[in-house]
């Protein structure tokens, strides 16, 4: 396993660059975990390393963690060639609700929800909040900040 760090810094004129030199790297490699600290001083940022495998193409089974609670999990994140046109249309309303909570918020992208959750929500299009329980990415956290906002927006398209 290797590890990668990055710095998201806060002020526009960085803050969507950094994000999306981070992106960029998580799209060609195998992501493991990560953890991120928010530094207070002089400037603010964010810092993160980023666990990894190198690959030439990623596995569709993988292990990955969900969250602290529950240890690891065997599934298969889904490739986005294998969506279909509803799903990817699906997708495009996430990403772009990503972004406008990640602005509000001062968050890089991918603390939101990641692009692998995105197609699992693509996917399986969850009706309820209660859907979320069990989906890779999702802990109790994340389905409280974001559940109901997620399905009203599904329930919107």
């Amino acid at each position: 396993m290797k590890i990668r760090s990055f710095v998201i810094r806060l002020d526009s004129d960085h803050f969507f660059n950094d994000q999306n030199k981070i992106n960029s790297f998580l799209d060609s490699v195998n992501f493991v975990k990560s953890s991120v600290s928010f530094i207070d001083g002089k400037s603010k940022f964010w810092t993160l390393l980023i666990h990894y495998k190198e690959s030439d193409s990623k596995p569709e089974n993988v292990e990955y963690q969900i969250d602290e609670m529950s240890k690891s999990e065997t599934g298969i994140i889904p490739n986005s060639a294998d969506l279909l046109p509803d799903e990817k249309k699906i997708t495009e309303h996430l990403k772009e609700w990503r972004r406008q909570r990640g602005e509000k918020e001062r968050l890089p992208l991918f603390m939101i929800i990641t692009n692998s959750d995105i197609e699992t929500i693509a996917k399986k299009q969850p009706k309820d909040v209660s859907d979320f329980f069990g989906l890779k990415g999702f802990g109790q956290r994340k389905i409280e900040r974001y559940g109901e906002e997620i399905i009203a927006l599904l329930n919107s398209i």
